[in-house]
């Protein structure tokens, strides 16, 4: 009875592997469907829209702004385009960067660091999750959250420029943390923006330079913040 069952096993292991194998892949942007929605299947080059497993490449220039019009899951995401998030949620699992990214709405969640290597604009919704946001040295993250922004749980990574605009709250929460290397910046230019955890808490790590460079209307930071060099 035990040749079997080993047999058994054996075979279900290499089931299991070659589903994994026929399922992950790297698909591509190739704009068949022409309507910049992400979860168009012929806009990708293998007609089907990215899983869980998949590496998503969108490289197609032209302008192309891709819509996550729909919840999505991929292991990355490589964009040498735009892509916006505006509602639903795109869950990253690995590495990925993202070079013109703008959200207004929606939760980027997952465990992967996202670098955002060019224009980045967060006008509102969540960035959750056990990953990391960063902002690439070069790169300008601005932050004009009317509708309010939330980092809950995940960490941000500041290596270039973060401004806030506005009048508005960004929220810190469930031990979010937003850290500011050495030779980055974060700018307050609001009148009136604040900085506060609505659940749980959240902190600020400074090792550049800090400010407010508008002198009008008064920001509030109740989040912990610990200056460990900078200004």
């Amino acid at each position: 009875m035990a040749r079997p069952s080993a047999l058994l096993v054996r075979l279900c292991s290499l089931l299991l592997l070659v589903t994994f194998q026929a399922q992950a892949a790297v698909i591509t942007w190739d704009d068949g469907a022409g309507d910049s929605n992400w979860n168009s299947a012929l806009n990708w080059d293998t007609d089907t829209v990215p899983g869980a497993g998949d590496d998503a490449v969108i490289n197609f220039g032209g302008g192309l702004v891709v819509t996550v019009n729909t919840a999505e899951s991929v292991n990355s995401v490589t964009c040498n385009d735009a892509l916006t998030l505006s509602a639903n949620t795109l869950t990253i699992a690995a590495a990925s960067t993202i070079n013109d990214f703008s959200q207004s709405g929606g939760t980027l969640n997952g465990a992967g660091t996202v670098t955002l290597t060019g224009t980045a604009t967060w006008t509102g919704g969540t960035q959750s999750g056990a990953g990391n946001t960063t902002v690439q040295s070069g790169t300008t993250l601005t932050i004009t959250a009317a509708a309010n922004a939330t980092l809950d749980t995940r960490s941000m990574t500041n290596d270039g420029t973060i401004v806030f605009i506005g009048a508005s709250s960004y929220y810190l929460n469930n031990g979010a943390a937003l850290t500011n290397n050495a030779g980055a910046t974060v700018d307050i230019q609001g009148t009136a923006v604040n900085l506060f955890p609505l659940a749980g808490t959240g902190s600020i790590d400074n090792q550049g330079t800090f400010l407010k460079s508008s002198s009008a209307g008064t920001s509030i930071v109740t989040v912990f913040f610990d200056q460990t060099g900078g200004s």
